[in-house]
């Protein structure tokens, strides 16, 4: 009698602290960041020092997400992240008065994920996600005279990236994580049409990223905060 008793209890335990991410629940949520950097570069030659104020940099991101548990550990699904940045920059040389840059960008990432249950409350997980993002930027100058010039470009990418993370459960449906990038790769091809002769370029740039350097979850090595239901 005393070792079904037991049993019953050890077993009653188990499901308590697997509740939480049970196989079959919808995973609905996300996370949102913001940042804003301002400041000023000193300049100095022959013993003159120019103080000039850098970019003023704003940006938003947004990461909404939808995912499935495929058993009490695993879990899948997609995320869609949106990032917004501007950033002004003031007499940046003798012949320019001003420069705005706006840059949107849309990703589209698939994911993967296994929690590790410490107790009824907390879990660990890893985060595999990768995928492509479109998007546009747009540069906006204007010259001593106030003369504008805007050139617009366009811009693709594509990510990897590996996220450690841990879970806090308040109640059985919600989850608060913290996340920090470990591991990962982008690349970026920005295609632009020069507005003076009609001349067409494309550039091209790729990354790989080892370390947490602070950022939004997909600044590789970002720090993440978002609240998810498990419904």
């Amino acid at each position: 009698m005393k070792k079904l008793m037991l049993g019953a209890i050890l077993l009653g335990s188990a499901a308590i602290s697997n509740a939480q991410v049970a196989g079959g629940k919808i995973i609905l949520g996300g996370g949102m960041g913001f940042n804003s950097s301002s400041g000023e570069t000193e300049i100095v030659s022959g013993g003159t020092t120019v103080t000039r104020e850098a970019p003023k940099v704003t940006g938003l991101n947004f990461g909404p997400r939808i995912g499935y548990m495929i058993n009490d550990d695993l879990g899948a699904g997609l995320i869609f992240n949106l990032n917004r940045t501007r950033s002004i920059e003031k007499d940046p040389d003798p012949f320019t008065k001003e420069i705005n840059q706006t840059i949107s960008l849309n990703q589209f990432f698939l994911f993967g994920r296994y929690y590790k249950s410490l107790n009824e409350k907390f879990y660990l997980f890893g985060e595999l996600a990768f995928g492509p993002g479109f998007g546009k930027i747009i540069d906006e100058e204007t010259d001593v005279n106030g003369v504008k010039t805007t050139l617009e470009s366009s811009m693709s990418t594509f990510n990897v990236g590996l996220w450690p993370g841990i879970s806090y459960f308040p109640h059985e449906k919600i989850g608060i994580e913290l996340s920090v990038g470990l591991l990962g790769f982008n690349s970026m091809s920005t295609e632009f049409t020069n507005p003076n002769n009609g001349d067409k370029f494309t550039e091209r740039e790729s990354n790989f990223d080892l370390g947490l350097n602070g950022g939004d979850q997909f600044s590789t090595g970002g720090i993440n905060l978002s609240v998810l239901l498990y419904l």
